[in-house]
């Protein structure tokens, strides 16, 4: 998880470097938003994904993580009400479809 964020951080550095015409928050209330996200957004998600990688396979945790785009998706229609795409559904559609076929599968069910 470490060299996932230090990879995603040095790819997505230059693009903010080119985009954005400041790199940190001038205000208080712009650095108290910054590490809210870095702590509750990704520390904690973190800790939470680890914890239940204890009580979990991690073939189903995997699994379980293709819902998060899912979920995004569905937060933006309803709480946003963004409109999504023919595409966006049928992707929607095709993750769903992936999760109930390895969670069906034979190779799922323990005997």
């Amino acid at each position: 998880m470490l060299w996932c964020c230090l990879l995603a951080t040095l790819f997505s550095l230059p693009i903010f470097l080119f985009t954005e015409n400041r790199l940190v928050p001038y205000s208080l209330n712009g650095w108290i938003f910054v590490i809210s996200l870095a702590l509750v957004c990704q520390v904690l998600a973190q800790v939470f994904l680890i914890y239940s990688l204890k009580k979990f396979s991690s073939a189903f945790v995997a699994l379980a993580l293709l819902l998060e785009s899912i979920l995004a998706g569905m937060a933006a229609w309803i709480i946003f009400g963004e409109r999504l795409s023919l595409f966006d559904w049928i992707a929607l559609f095709v993750i769903l479809l992936g999760l109930y076929l390895a969670l069906s599968s034979q190779s799922a069910i323990k005997e």
